[in-house]
């Protein structure tokens, strides 16, 4: 599925070929609260209030173990996305999508059960503002 945009809409940005993931379990709070996740070094300006994409890699040695991402300042829980562990010490991958702030943040909850292998997060592109119109995406 290719990403296709509008003038007066956004285009999604591509993150080239890197080379590291960008946030490692050791970068993040694992204990069932959200804290903020600030992208700002890697997601430049003109994304802000946009979508960002991005890959997540989990293991754990529960199957009830999970991560949970959503828009910074949300507080009722009902619209996220979520990569949940399928099978015990069995990596799974999830590719998520959520709209930022305005400094570029987003929230993550990490539940705190069994022990996580790794956790790995890569950022794979973001969606940008062209036109002076309001932000529309086509999925082509």
């Amino acid at each position: 599925m290719e990403m296709g945009s509008l003038s007066n809409g956004s285009k999604y940005v591509k993150r080239d070929d890197v080379s590291a993931d960008d946030f490692l379990i050791g970068d993040l709070t694992v204990d069932g609260q959200f804290h903020k996740l600030d992208l700002s070094g890697i997601v430049p300006e003109a994304a802000a209030d946009n979508l960002v994409h991005f890959k997540v890699v989990l293991a754990n040695t529960l199957v009830t173990a999970f991560i949970v991402f959503q828009e910074n300042g949300y507080v009722n829980g009902i619209n996220f996305e979520a990569v949940r562990i399928q099978a015990a010490n069995i990596p799974i991958y999830g590719h998520i999508r959520v709209e930022m702030d305005a400094n570029r943040k987003i929230q993550y909850k990490i539940q705190n059960v069994g022990t996580y292998s790794y956790i790995k997060i890569v950022i794979r592109g973001w969606f940008e503002k062209v036109g002076g119109g309001a932000l529309m995406n086509v999925w082509i």
